[in-house]
């Protein structure tokens, strides 16, 4: 990354010894990257008008902060991102949101 002080919110697409193929951006041309020992290849959501690794290539482990357990916003798309890594503290707690705002969570 060319700040590694800014916080992205990234998924992760390629882990190390992974190979990518990326479309590039001036051609209908791909490029193939093998990640490095210790780097992950992050992606957005919106992949036409998204800053990531198809920009700043590979990022080391040591820059990677967290992981995402709930989506929040809109409130009205409130869901968990992958309910098996959601903790029972993390549960109750959203338990507790959701009843707070009146939302409802997806059934599944």
């Amino acid at each position: 990354m060319s700040d590694p002080r800014r916080t992205v919110c990234k998924r992760i697409i390629a882990q190390e010894g992974d190979t990518v193929c990326v479309r590039t951006q001036l051609s209908s041309g791909v490029e193939f990257h093998k990640i490095p020992k210790g780097h992950v290849w992050l992606e957005g959501d919106n992949k036409y008008d998204s800053h990531d690794s198809r920009f700043y290539g590979p990022v080391p482990y040591a820059l990677l902060q967290g992981r995402v357990l709930m989506r929040i916003w809109p409130i009205n798309q409130l869901k968990w991102v992958e309910k098996e890594v959601a903790p029972q503290a993390f549960r109750e707690i959203a338990a507790r949101l959701l009843r707070l705002i009146g939302a409802r969570t997806n059934a599944g």
